[in-house]
């Protein structure tokens, strides 16, 4: 977009001083305020992947830990298949799910056990009733 004879009153992203523009897409007052703010935005960035990384690295800890073990914890249990920790006491409670209760805290659930409820329960589709 070229430069016009009109000028436009903005407001500078990132010092706030009132400036007059010559385009519509000028977002800063001067190359300094610019500048800083392309500098943010790369520290952003960086944040953000490190972030990233750190947050996958868990996962895997999570994970190797869980490959380990033959009895889980309902927590456990619930992010190995995916779902929130109440599904799996209502799959306990429903009988689908065998656990053990140690304690009035503790329940653990054998691998097994949940490799033999995925396997069992296969999705089917349902045909469609006829009216």
């Amino acid at each position: 977009m070229a430069t016009s004879n009109i000028r436009i009153k903005k407001v500078c992203e990132w010092c706030g001083k009132e400036f007059e523009a010559q385009k519509c897409s000028t977002r800063f007052c001067c190359k300094r305020c610019a500048e800083h703010a392309y500098k943010d935005r790369q520290r952003q960035q960086r944040k953000q992947k490190t972030e990233a990384k750190v947050i996958e690295t868990i996962i895997r800890e999570k994970e190797k830990s869980v490959e380990d073990k033959v009895y889980l914890s309902v927590q456990e249990t619930a992010d190995l298949i995916g779902v929130k920790r109440n599904a799996v006491y209502q799959l306990i409670y429903r009988g689908k799910l065998k656990a053990f209760r140690l304690t009035s805290r503790v329940t653990r659930i054998c691998k097994t056990d949940i490799e033999h409820l995925l396997s069992t329960n296969v999705y089917v589709r349902k045909s469609k009733a006829k009216s």
